[in-house]
């Protein structure tokens, strides 16, 4: 929850420098095949216009409680992309921007049973924001992140291998309210 917080800091802080854009708050979906069951959680985001149509993108997602048993033992991982990249911004109607990006993430890993570092990826995202007045709109949109992860552990019995890989990365979705100005 600190490092939510941090990421939420760090936006607020580019937010007052920034030209026009806005910040966003949203609920989240991430699903990968080493992950048991679809997660859920929420995140931030800050978007600065860079110039017509293309825009700095950066986000911070709080996922908790994901799953993964593969070993038998029931491995709970907290997950929490923070995020930077670009946006590609094209109108397509009157109020509604097709938003395609990507970028890299950091992503600050936790689980309950054993050691995990912290990991580097990448991601992409493809959606829409429809304006709902002057200075709010909707967005949604899917994302593809790649991350793979080790679980180390050698004092636990029950994972019989030292190192676990697991590959958490795959489709997710957000939708979300941006308030811009």
């Amino acid at each position: 929850m600190k490092k939510l917080a941090l990421c939420a800091a760090v936006l607020i802080a580019v937010s007052q420098t920034a030209g026009a854009g806005g910040l966003g708050l949203y609920g989240a979906y991430i699903n990968s095949d080493d992950i048991d069951a679809a997660g859920y959680g929420y995140g931030a985001k800050f978007v600065g216009d860079l110039g017509e149509g293309v825009a700095l993108e950066l986000r911070g997602t709080f996922f908790e409680k994901l799953e993964n048993n593969d070993t038998g033992v029931d491995i709970e991982l907290e997950i929490i992309p923070a995020e930077a990249g670009i946006q590609l911004r094209p109108n397509i109607a009157d109020g509604v921007e097709l938003v395609l990006g990507a970028g890299i993430s950091y992503f600050f890993l936790d689980t309950n049973v054993a050691e995990v570092d912290d990991e580097l990826g990448w991601y992409a995202s493809a959606g829409l924001e429809i304006s709902l007045g002057d200075s709010v709109a909707l967005f949604g949109e899917a994302v593809y992140r790649h991350l793979e992860a080790t679980v180390k552990d050698d004092d636990l019995d029950e994972i019989t291998e030292e190192e676990l890989d697991i590959d958490l990365g795959g489709i997710g979705a957000n939708v979300g309210l941006l308030l811009g100005w």
